[in-house]
């Protein structure tokens, strides 16, 4: 679950920057987007008090997002095998049981674009679904399993099919 802010955290170290400067950016861009209902004090995700992001930000961000290519690339990957500079190999999976052929939310229509949880957000789900006819984003937050953003947004899928 760690996964994506331990990323965020890890490419923090590379670029030498501190915790500060990366929130400032995260700001900034923010606001360049015009997700003017959250405020950012952290980059990486982890709660805290002066932390809080609105559901309309996320899907701004997420329409944003689905503009690049290479974001759409990166999202619908469910494995990738990574080659270090040291050799050593390792194969990051998906943790979105939409794109997992071998999960019952198994869905080819869903590009994955974030999950995550966190104590004061509950477990969350960022999804893209595009059959072709029709390309939604869909958020849930709040859910108190990982099996119920599951269920809600397999729900929301259905229901805007109708």
């Amino acid at each position: 679950k760690e996964q994506g802010k331990g990323a965020i955290a890890l490419h923090g170290k590379m670029i030498d920057a501190p915790i500060v400067a990366r929130a400032e950016r995260t700001i900034a861009m923010a606001q360049a987007l015009g997700m003017e209902n959250s405020h950012f004090v952290s980059p990486d995700g982890y709660d805290t008090d002066e932390q809080y992001v609105t559901s309309d930000d996320v899907l701004m961000l997420a329409m944003k997002a689905k503009q690049y290519p290479i974001i759409n690339m990166i999202v619908s990957t469910q494995k990738k095998d990574v080659q270090f500079l040291s050799g050593e190999t390792i194969t990051w999976t998906n943790t979105n049981q939409f794109m997992d052929s071998e999960s019952i939310y198994y869905n080819p229509h869903v590009r994955g674009m974030k999950t995550g949880s966190t104590v004061n957000a509950g477990t969350c789900l960022l999804t893209n679904y595009n059959d072709g006819d029709y390309d939604l984003i869909i958020f849930v937050a709040g859910c108190t399993t990982d099996e119920s953003r599951y269920i809600q947004t397999a729900t929301l899928i259905t229901w805007a099919l109708q």
